[in-house]
């Protein structure tokens, strides 16, 4: 697995520039504040974390490991053995997790050779930062004129073609999905409550304690 600071490294140097160029020819401005958006969740692995914040925290967290669970198994093609590795868990453990979520696996066809599977695994990284992509863009619907938006989104494949051949590879294991699923929502919960520690575990349905000690041991506090 490539270390983070390699992949930030690579968005800052690389993609940040074909982000700006691309958003500024759609929009006919320069939007510093949609480039950071979408450079950051970038940087984060090309992993766009799923939440529902409608959710207390735990049910929020049950959730996102399914998907996580699912996006994993599709990215190796349902291949218990590979997902697992790439987990850094046991076969009994994800086969475990597997019948919690009930999930079906089924195993992909892979293409055959060393440059099939590396074509599948391009398309997969591909459409996950495309995913990036627009979950970003369709927070500033209401922002621009909808027929520039509608241009954007247009061209959302390219681009997130382009991007995807410029970012190193990176996987994240079983616990740093957890972990940073755990800072991303409680960093949101944090801000929605306006810094008001008893109104966000009310808020996220977690005890006061029990949320202090996430918030230090994640660094949010």
């Amino acid at each position: 697995m490539r270390q983070r600071a390699t992949l930030e490294e690579a968005v800052k140097e690389k993609v940040l520039s074909l982000l700006e160029e691309t958003l500024s020819k759609n929009l006919g401005i320069i939007v510093p504040q949609l480039e950071t958006d979408i450079t950051a969740k970038l940087a984060q692995g090309s992993f766009p974390i799923y939440i529902q914040r409608d959710l207390h925290f735990t049910e929020a967290k049950q959730k996102f490991k399914e998907h996580f669970l699912r996006r994993e198994l599709e990215r190796h093609f349902g291949n218990i053995s590979l997902t697992a590795q790439a987990l850094g868990i046991n076969r009994r453990s994800l086969h475990r997790t597997i019948h919690e979520f009930r999930i079906l696996v089924q195993r992909g066809k892979a293409q055959r050779g060393k440059n099939g599977e590396q074509q599948q695994q391009q398309q997969q990284e591909q459409k996950e930062v495309g995913e990036t992509i627009r979950q970003t863009l369709d927070q500033y619907k209401d922002v621009f004129h909808p027929l520039k938006m509608e241009k954007l989104y247009e061209n959302i494949s390219t681009l997130s073609q382009d991007i995807a051949s410029l970012l190193p590879p990176v996987q994240f294991s079983w616990k740093e999905a957890e972990a940073e699923f755990e800072r991303q929502f409680l960093r949101e919960a944090w801000l929605r409550n306006k810094q008001s520690f008893l109104s966000m575990a009310r808020d996220i349905g977690l005890r006061p304690e029990t949320l202090s000690r996430k918030m230090k041991k994640l660094g949010l506090r």
